[in-house]
């Protein structure tokens, strides 16, 4: 799916954000989604319709006000889809759906085997505490009372009469995180004793928890059957309560590691997929993706020798960076390794993307030894590109950060 900044977009949800919603999604989850998916998440819900809750327009009035690019707004949306506040439909006609998942209560996000531990791990123990203060409400003491709240049918007679309830209503849809996951339930059964478990206890419930907790910690079914059964209360029961902290402390066991941190992995791509990431991004976004940093000044003169002496343009750059970078284990080489694959893929007549792809593809990108002996020309015209480069090399080196700022300007962000 590529979304375009024209694309037809509409926005959808079940239900009004109360204020301690607003709370939940500022102080709870803003720390793990960031302010970037944070903000597009309150400005899509400030957009819908008071009365239908519905909002119809295009991308690019939303990308205007949360002031976002399109590559921003995708990552703030994949960020809000994986927490479960996002849930996005397509069709290549009607454009984008986006429905607006409400956020879990505080008791549940703090509670959740998973949201609340990478919170914890994400702002540290103090300012857990801190914020999570704020969500807790005072235990009131009923001991020395009697319970003489009247029952629904001590007040009310019923009376019945046809009518007709169906049609959708508002409603709220918790925001529940989803896995992908092969844990696998047979063996985790198999392996506890039969006087705590049967396949019977083995609910819908269980198997969240199960995924969730599995996936969070990075444990195995064994690990969770230990997890499990110091979980069970007097009677046997798995008290959903415990079964975090007995989880938790598994992890701290096997690893050594006081708790899990949760990391944005980058979409694997390939075949036309790659193809159409490598022409929507410039190369310096490309170096910044692939290493979590900004590209390096010596980084930007490779791409700009390459753009300026080799004539490349940014999309092959982007595919000769990605696969250099592949063939040598992530290791940035020196213009002369980039320039010499460069040549081959310009004697080879590699000279759009599909092409160039299809030649890396067999040949993994590495450059290809030269067997005929050069000609007394061949000879002449490397000399004077061996100088070329050197006084060339010698101009770049000279380059102060003002130069690498046009540079950048010019090349890598437009």
């Amino acid at each position: 799916m590529n979304i375009k900044v024209l694309e037809s977009i509409q926005l959808h949800s079940s239900t009004v954000l109360s204020n301690d919603d607003y709370s939940v999604l500022a102080l709870l989850y803003q720390p793990l989604v960031t302010a970037d998916a944070f903000s597009l998440y309150i400005t899509m819900y400030s957009l819908l319709n008071k009365e239908k809750l519905e909002f119809e327009g295009q991308v690019k009035n939303v990308l205007n006000i949360v002031n976002l690019t399109l590559k921003e707004f995708e990552l703030a949306k994949d960020k809000l889809e994986a927490i479960g506040l996002l849930n996005t439909f397509y069709n290549d006609e009607l454009g984008l759906l986006l429905e607006l998942v409400q956020p879990l209560s505080a008791n549940e996000f703090i509670m959740d085997g998973s949201l609340g531990v990478y919170l914890f791990t994400e702002i540290g123990e103090e300012e857990f505490k801190r914020l999570t203060k704020q969500f807790k409400v005072s235990s009131l003491s009923k001991r020395k009372y009697e319970n003489v709240t009247k029952n629904f049918s001590d007040v009310f007679k019923s009376h019945v009469s046809n009518v007709d309830f169906n049609g959708d209503y508002r409603n709220k849809k918790s925001a529940l995180l989803k896995f992908e996951s092969d844990f696998n339930f047979d063996l985790f059964a198999s392996g506890l004793s039969k006087n705590f478990f049967d396949k019977s206890m083995l609910t819908d419930k269980l198997k969240d928890t199960l995924i969730k907790l599995a996936f969070t910690y990075g444990l195995d079914e064994t690990d969770m059957q230990d997890a499990y059964i110091r979980s069970l209360n007097s009677g046997g029961r798995l008290d959903y309560r415990v079964f975090p902290k007995e989880t938790r402390k598994q992890y701290q066991y096997k690893t050594g590691m006081e708790s899990p941190k949760l990391d944005i992995q980058m979409q694997k791509v390939n075949g036309n997929g790659l193809l159409n990431h490598l022409r929507s991004i410039t190369p310096n976004e490309l170096l910044q993706e692939l290493s979590g940093m900004p590209a390096a000044p010596s980084e930007l003169a490779v791409v700009y020798k390459l753009i300026t002496v080799n004539n490349l343009s940014p999309e092959m750059v982007n595919l000769l960076i990605y696969y250099v970078l592949k063939v040598n284990n992530g290791k940035m080489p020196n213009y002369s390794y980039f320039s010499k694959v460069a040549n081959e893929w310009g004697r080879n007549g590699l000279n759009n993307l599909e092409k160039a792809y299809e030649y890396v593809k067999g040949s993994n990108g590495r450059p290809k030894s030269k067997k005929k002996t050069d000609t007394w020309v061949d000879e002449y015209r490397k000399a004077r590109r061996e100088k070329e480069k050197k006084d060339y090399d010698e101009a770049v080196d000279n380059l102060n950060e003002k130069d690498y700022d046009e540079i950048r300007k010019k090349f890598f962000d437009l």
